[in-house]
């Protein structure tokens, strides 16, 4: 008997999202369940809603109950209920058809399971914008759920357990199913099904969205309960960082610790690893040489080892600290340039007084790595710069690559010999580095640098660097830094410690920030306050800080004024400034502030994930006397809260205002000020970089309150948008430079007075956005009282936009409006008018330019305010213009550039002129109205002699190719393609007029105006040939069967087929009737052809068709037939394998060899000489590419290559190498040896060469498998036929690629395929040998199943030249260019432009770019604008033989070369993924297999996709698109792949009724001119196999 599941939906007042929860449980496929509604007090009809159900169906029950509680009321509902499993859904959200089967069959099969839980679907409040839920990318662990809640939904239990546990708390508000899953945890296993049964509905009015912080202090009771009941609290706590909501689980300090707390008695003696931090340095008995003499309060520190050159000296000492008064003078000579001292002894360093050098003016370094704190009265005495580390390790002459000449490390001996120059690398070779604490007054001279950098780095006290640069810099565990240029801190790198690096690793971890103070009783001296539970707080503050690797904190003072200001840095991956002080002022010009980064999180500085500057916090950078304000950064890659001041003045006397940043890349809460002014010159720029802006109504919004709970970095108050006031935008002075730039939208809300104005002035304003630049009311307008503003975005829809000149006692010009988008323009009124007071002015011109959609607008005006006063002003110009293949409408209602004068008509006369209109569409054009009832649309005639403006329209007829008129016929906002009035230019006037093609382009008499109907002419694709006949015989086909592929860039409907030529002697009948040249071929005629009679041989052109769009035709295009001899009477005994194979060089540049298939397969096992061909293959690329040699990967450097990546994305890789080696190779030996030792091979590549397989994996020995019958010869004619038959588009019908496709599969997998099913193997990267790297490895065939259905695969050149490291790239932006016309010779893509529209407007969020705007310098600005981390380009790419310069990407008027592509940095910040999807390869041939397989490489990008041969561009953007798709939940990019190429191979996405199926839930039309592309699947391993991962598949 089926279990009874019992369901529970509790509901309060939800009745717009019940009906769809309750319909979810109704409609599961399991039908064994109960479902009981409890209504919780609702008002809304919930209840009613609720029983219509229940009178339907038998297995609903409803409760109407009083008002309880959410988790008071699921209890009571439970106890209610009787199914021997439980489950309950939120009343907002709804399962999946199939939850109840699976969790059922689930618990079914596993009887020791209590639990099991789904992953689910995080959706918008209308259900849709579906994605991966976060927490299902957490793995279950009963020790993990104490800090992360996995378990989320759905969740199925048995009702057994439930009641063992207690069953829900009521007595807990917020988090009682954590809590439930907890305590349940505690006596039963957990089972996941890893697929998303449940969407989780997000919404304003959701409960988990709202009392983040109650929820938060709640789960940290319940998790602190939790360790109470297991017995753990003794030994362990929970710690919550509220600014993360994140919690951690550590170990409790000792009771020691705590009792040295309050022994204020004992000053600086503390306790760490049982040691004593003795408040005095002691040298280490490590034979450094050290000599510490005291000198009363003074210890002179001599001795020491010094580098061979003599420049630098080290130190070594087991303990180093001061107490008040106490100086640490280390003795130095005129030739010393660094003194490096190291605590070694695993002690921190209280330092209380002061360190100096004397004898010369060395750096000074001071390397600890358990941690050191700068007490109140710590001092410096040196004269050059000062560098505080706990790195573990500082290293010398550092390369990029984190590789050192020599190190000197904490602990262990000095190696001095390599230790020459300056100190240029940082070590932090554990997980905890330890901290840095500033109390005291730290300053170097002028010009010198001063650095702490350390784990977690906290400043409460003073730093200063007169013109120099302060640093403080939090450094997560296992990081090298670096400075590439020292003393430069704009060069400041982290980077992973690669696990090779020759330092010492700590024996015990660096103690936590608050057991460091505790340590040694200073909390009362830092600023810092240790709470009971171990949290650290800001004492002035009282804020609470994060404690964890990598936070910065400044606090206190931090000051590099001087004469140009110095710089700031405050780095790590949390950023906090509270109540603290940062000044970078000079007398000449403002220095520069650095808070989490660099410019938009750009350059080489490490980036924070969140920053937060508090409201008591000043920071400036101004010049005082001259000169420019500087510059100020606020970033971070996540959250940025910044509630503090901002100065970037010019100086009083000259010089214009600085530079501001304040960006979040997600999220920006800004509340407080920023100022740029300059009194004497021009007033500087702020920009604001958050995901959303919104624009709230008059002087507030939700948040511009100040945050109450002084958290440092919280975000509990934040939403996803930054929000600003309307009467924040027009308080600013107008001449600010205003940018509002947000990665997704910017949003305007009603506005008061229903109109934003900004102050006049001279200051630009600019509106950029990745998405879209909305106003929610039509009717409001943007006045910028003469200023110019600008909008970019991928769309655009705002009210009318006002640029006009204020009027008043001034002449003063209009300001230019500029909008340019991607898709749709659609405004009010285009306003921008000069006014002339008693002088001569001009309007401001006026431009909308979209690049893909159409452009709507109403009234355009570039003329004179009629309010001008004995003066004038010159119209300016207008240009509307769409770009877009189709569909590029323009509408507006009149246009007016008049010159306008109110001067009275005596004396001489200014000549005032009119503006150029300029209406550029790739679709119709639609003026639909009048200027003031005048009769008039488009008027633009000078005044007082002045010229007259001219005018151009362009339109291409619209799909109908509609004649152009101009007052001459009803034109309507939605029809029509003309103007309703004339056109009028003072000097002539056109009205009345129809202008068809045929008289295109219409110029007037004067030469002023033209109008040009623009028409592409169709395209027809060559056609396959029809198939074969014999002599005298009859092809019967339909129209359909030939496959047409038509194009038409304006995307005229319908196209029109014709026969264009019948060869003498044939006929061919239409539908049975006998054509002629001309005849019309309806979409579904059946055709007849009949050759001429007792012709034999190849008819190259039997006939031939031709596609017109009733303007013109398209060149004929000839249909082959080969009409064959009769078949001769013998044709070999029966069983006789074939003499001949396909031609495999049809398409391609190699040369065929006959293939053999081997009907056996013996494999060779071979001892493995830790070798594989990774030096070969390295070596290979590297002299093709021309890249620096690099060391090749050892076999231990693949192994742990593979667990990082096994680790960190839960895919278990094997590196597949295939070569070929010498038949004489024996089992055992060494193939480089063999070659080049005595009695070397003298040609290394043979016929007789044998298949062999090495394959790497991150657990298990290396294997090495040798296939002796799979000889070079007879590999490679297997290779060639198998790449012939898939890469052919005539055989997309047949199966012909299954047997070389098998083969392959029998001599390259079947031989290693039990130690990948033995070792669980998921992911293979193969790296191939010389004329095997073009092979399509994911269409290998066992006989069941395609190698792709099995495991992901990637193409790798070598692993030394791969950056194998892994990075999320499901947040990255997105560049993307598509080409979808012909140029230079290119036969069109069509379909790019719904590949390119749908990756970049439904499935990621970034920029495109199209045809003519496709360019070098168009791919240089976009990267140079904005670090995108994916590039897409669907454009023509060809890999051909030769070298690297003959390879290209195609752009519109150029080719990007392959040798050139490293010169555009995609390295620096480096691009995560490269895709070309319109990619063909020299199938075979090395030179281009080297050029493909290396694109990574050779590109500087971390991952590629590109296809190995011209796939058509339907199916190229059928699986593109849903790659796209998978992309956003896979968890590595090879498996997105892999996914997109099963949905193909499976059927699951294929075309019909001119749309693509199974990417979007509605279909993806394709353009107009790709329809004659039949309906059809992309089964075929044609369709998809192409695509490869090619570098870092991860």
């Amino acid at each position: 008997m089926p279990p009874l599941v019992s369901l529970v939906i509790t509901t309060h007042n939800r009745a717009q999202f019940l009906e769809t929860a309750i319909a979810s449980i109704v409609h599961q496929t399991y039908p064994h369940f109960e479902l009981l509604v409890w209504d919780d007090g609702s008002t809304d009809g919930s209840v009613e809603l609720a029983q219509e159900y229940a009178a339907q169906d038998a297995r609903v029950r409803v409760v109407a109950a009083a008002h309880q509680g959410r988790v008071a009321a699921l209890r009571q509902a439970i106890a209610h209920t009787h199914g021997e499993l439980l489950g309950w859904v939120d009343d907002d959200d709804w399962l999946a058809p199939t939850a109840l089967a699976e969790t059922v069959a689930y618990l079914e099969a596993q009887p020791t399971v209590g639990l099991v839980y789904t992953d689910y679907y995080d959706t918008d409040a209308s259900g849709q914008n579906r994605r991966y839920g976060d927490r299902c990318h957490r793995p279950y662990s009963a020790t993990q759920l104490l800090v992360e809640f996995m378990v989320f939904h759905f969740r199925l239990l048995r009702r057994s357990h439930y009641l063992q546990v207690g069953g829900l708390d009521s007595a807990i508000d917020f988090m009682e199913d954590y809590d439930l899953c907890l305590r349940l945890a505690e006596i039963t296993s957990f089972g996941h099904i890893p697929k998303p049964l449940y969407y989780y509905r997000h919404h304003a009015d959701n409960v988990s969205q709202k009392n983040r912080l109650r929820r938060s202090l709640a789960t940290h009771r319940l998790l602190l309960q939790t360790l109470q009941r297991r017995g753990l609290a003794p030994t362990h706590t929970i710690e919550l960082e509220l600014p993360t909501q994140r919690f951690s689980l550590r170990r409790r300090r000792s009771p020691l610790t705590f009792a040295l707390a309050a022994l204020t008695a004992l000053p600086l003696l503390g306790s760490w690893g049982g040691k004593t931090a003795i408040a005095q340095p002691v040298p280490a008995a490590d034979g450094t040489g050290t000599v510490v003499t005291p000198n009363g309060n003074q210890f002179n520190i001599g001795g020491g080892t010094l580098s061979t050159d003599g420049q630098n000296l080290f130190h070594s000492f087991s303990q180093f600290g001061l107490t008040q008064g106490q100086i640490a003078n280390f003795l130095a000579n005129p030739q010393l340039q660094n003194i490096l001292g190291r605590i070694s002894g695993n002690s921190p360093s209280f330092i209380d007084g002061r360190l100096q050098i004397s004898g010369g003016s060395p750096n000074l370094f001071l390397l600890n790595p358990a941690g050191i704190v700068f007490g109140a009265n710590a001092s410096l005495n040196v004269s050059a710069a000062f560098t505080a580390t706990t790195a573990t390790a500082i290293g010398f002459g550092c390369g990029a690559g984190g590789s050192c000449t020599g190190w000197f490390n904490a602990t262990g001996p000095i190696a001095a010999s390599p230790l020459t120059g300056t100190p240029n690398g940082f070590a932090f070779a554990t997980s905890q580095p330890g901290a840095i604490v500033n109390a005291g007054n730290l300053a170097v001279t002028a010009g010198r640098s001063l650095t702490l950098l350390g784990g977690t780095v906290v400043n409460t006290g003073q730093l200063t660097a007169p013109d120099g640069q302060v640093i403080l810099a939090g450094v997560p565990g296992e990081t090298f830094v670096r400075l590439s240029q020292p003393g430069n801190v704009l060069s400041l790198e982290f980077q992973p410690l690669s696990p090779n690096a020759a330092i010492a690793r700590p024996n015990s971890p660096a103690p936590t920030l608050s057991e460091l103070l505790t340590g040694g009783n200073v909390t009362s001296a830092t600023g810092l306050t240790v709470n009971p539970d171990g949290t650290v707080t800001l004492t002035s503050a009282k804020a609470t800080i994060p404690t964890r690797p990598g936070t910065a904190i400044a606090s206190g003072q931090i000051n590099t004024a001087g004469t140009t200001g110095g710089t700031i840095a405050v780095l790590g991956d949390r950023v906090g400034v509270v109540d603290a002080t940062i000044t970078a002022t000079g007398t000449t010009g403002g220095g520069s502030v650095f808070l989490g980064g660099d410019y938009q999180g750009q350059g080489t500085l490490p980036t924070a994930n969140r920053t937060y500057v508090s409201s008591r916090s000043a920071i400036e950078a101004s010049a005082t006397q001259t000169g420019n304000g500087g510059k100020v950064i606020v970033w971070a890659n996540q959250n940025t809260d910044f509630l503090g001041t901002i100065a970037a003045r010019g100086g009083p006397v000259s010089g214009n205002g600085g530079f501001v940043e304040v960006s979040g890349k997600e999220t920006l809460q800004f509340r407080g000020t920023v100022n740029t002014k300059a009194t004497n010159g021009l007033d500087g720029t702020l920009l604001l970089d958050p995901t959303n802006i919104t624009i709230v109504t008059g002087s507030g919004g939700a948040d511009d309150i100040e945050i109450s709970d002084g958290q440092i970095l919280a975000t509990d108050g934040g939403t996803a948008s930054f929000t600003i006031s309307e009467e924040a935008l027009e308080s600013l002075a107008g001449g600010t430079n205003i940018t509002l730039q947000a990665t997704n939208d910017i949003i305007i809300q009603g506005l008061v007075g229903n109109s934003l104005t900004f102050a006049a002035g001279t200051g630009t304003i600019a509106f950029q956005a990745g998405g879209a630049i909305t106003m929610q009311v039509l009717s409001d307008a943007i006045v910028t009282q003469g200023r110019s503003i600008a909008f970019a975005a991928n769309t655009i829809n705002l009210g009318t936009i006002d640029t006009s000149a204020p009027t008043g006692f001034a002449t003063t010009a209009g300001g230019n409006i500029a909008l340019a988008a991607t898709g749709n323009i659609t405004t009010g009124d285009l306003i921008a008018n000069g006014f002339g007071y008693f002088g001569t002015t001009t309007a401001g011109a006026i431009a909308a330019t979209s690049q893909t959609g159409a452009i709507a607008v109403g009234t355009v005006q570039a003329t004179g305010n009629p309010a001008t006063q004995g003066g004038s002003v010159n119209g300016n110009t207008v240009l509307l213009q769409t770009n877009a293949p189709n569909g590029g409408d323009i509408r507006f209602t009149s246009i007016d550039t008049r010159g306008f004068s109110n001067v009275a008509v005596t004396g001489p006369l200014p000549l005032i002129n009119g503006g150029n209109v300029a209406v550029l569409a790739r679709g119709t054009v639609r003026g639909a109205g009048q200027i003031a009832a005048s009769g008039v649309t488009i008027a633009t005639g000078g005044v007082f002699g002045g010229s007259d403006g001219q005018v151009a329209i362009q339109h291409d007829g619209g799909p109908t190719n509609q004649p152009f008129t101009v007052a001459n016929g009803p034109i309507l906002p939605l029809s029509g393609n003309g103007l309703a009035g004339t056109i009028n230019r003072r000097s002539e006037v056109i009205a009345g007029q129809t202008f068809d093609f045929p008289g295109s382009p219409f110029t007037s008499a004067s030469g002023g105006t033209q109008i040009t109907f623009i028409n592409n002419t169709p395209t027809l694709a060559p056609i396959p040939p029809l198939p074969a006949i014999a002599p005298n015989t009859t092809v019967n086909t339909t129209l359909a069967a030939l496959g047409l592929v038509t194009g038409d860039f304006n995307a005229d409907n319908p196209l029109s087929i014709r026969v264009a030529a019948i060869a003498p002697g044939a006929v061919l009948k239409v539908n049975g009737v006998v054509a002629i040249p001309g005849t019309l071929i309806p979409p579904d005629a059946v055709l007849e052809y009949s050759p001429p009679p007792g012709f034999v041989g190849l008819l190259a052109a039997a006939f031939a068709l031709t596609v017109d769009d009733r303007i013109s035709t398209s060149p004929p295009q000839p249909v082959a037939l080969n009409i064959l001899p009769p078949r001769p009477t013998n044709p070999g005994e029966p069983g006789e394998p074939p003499t001949s194979f396909p031609n495999p060089c049809v398409l391609t540049s190699c040369q065929p060899v006959a293939p053999v298939f081997p009907n056996t397969v013996t494999v060779a096992e071979f001892q493995f000489e830790n070798e594989t061909p990774e030096t070969r293959f390295t070596n290979d690329f590297v002299a093709y590419l021309g890249t620096e040699p690099v060391a090749p990967k050892t076999l231990d450097e693949q192994k742990d290559i593979a667990q990082t990546i096994e680790r960190e994305t839960g895919a278990k890789p094997a590196f597949v190498y295939i070569s070929f080696v010498p038949a004489s190779l024996r089992a055992g030996s060494n193939l480089t040896a063999q070659v080049n030792g005595a009695g070397a091979i003298s040609n290394l590549e043979q016929d007789s060469d044998q298949l062999e397989i090495v394959v790497v994996t991150g657990k298990g020995d290396a294997i090495r498998r040798r296939i002796p019958e799979a000889t070079r010869s007879a590999v490679m004619a297997v290779a060639n036929a198998f790449q012939s038959e898939v890469s052919d588009p005539r055989k997309t019908r047949t199966v012909a690629y299954l047997a070389p496709a098998q083969q392959l599969h029998q001599w390259m997998i079947a031989p290693i395929q039990a130690t990948l099913t033995e070792r669980k193997i998921d992911n293979l990267v193969f790296l191939m040998t010389a004329g095997l790297r073009s092979l399509p490895m994911a269409a290998l065939h066992d006989g069941n199943q395609f190698l792709v259905e099995r495991y992901s695969v990637g193409l790798m050149p070598s692993l030394s030249l791969t950056d194998t490291r892994y990075q999320d790239i499901r947040d990255a932006q997105l560049l993307t260019l598509g080409i979808s016309q012909s140029t230079q010779g290119q036969p069109p893509l069509p379909s790019v432009l719904t590949e390119v529209a749908t990756i970049v407007n439904e499935l990621w969020s970034g920029q495109s770019y199209l045809n003519s705007a496709v360019t070098l310098d168009t791919l240089k600005a976009a990267r140079q604008a904005r670090p995108y981390g994916i590039i897409h380009m669907a454009t023509h790419a060809d890999f051909l033989p030769g070298s690297l310069e003959n390879s290209y990407i195609q752009l519109w008027e150029d080719k990007l070369r392959l040798d050139q592509i490293r010169e555009l940095g995609w390295s620096k910040p480096q691009v995560q993924l490269l895709v070309l999807s319109a990619c063909a390869t020299a199938l075979g041939d090395r030179e281009a297999e080297l050029g493909f397989g290396g694109l990574a490489v050779q590109s500087g990008v971390k991952s590629a996709v590109a296809s190995l041969w011209s796939v058509d561009d339907v199916a190229t953007a059928a699986l593109i698109t849903r790659f796209y798709k998978e992309l956003k939940t896979a968890p590595i990019k090879a498996e997105a792949l892999r996914q997109a190429q099963i949905a193909l191979l499976k059927g699951q996405v294929y075309v019909q009724n001119s749309q693509i199926i199974g990417v979007e839930a509605n279909g993806l039309p394709l353009p107009p001119d790709v329809t004659g592309a039949a309906d059809k699947e992309l089964v075929h391993p044609f369709f998809w196999s192409a695509f490869t991962m090619i570098g870092n598949p991860w």
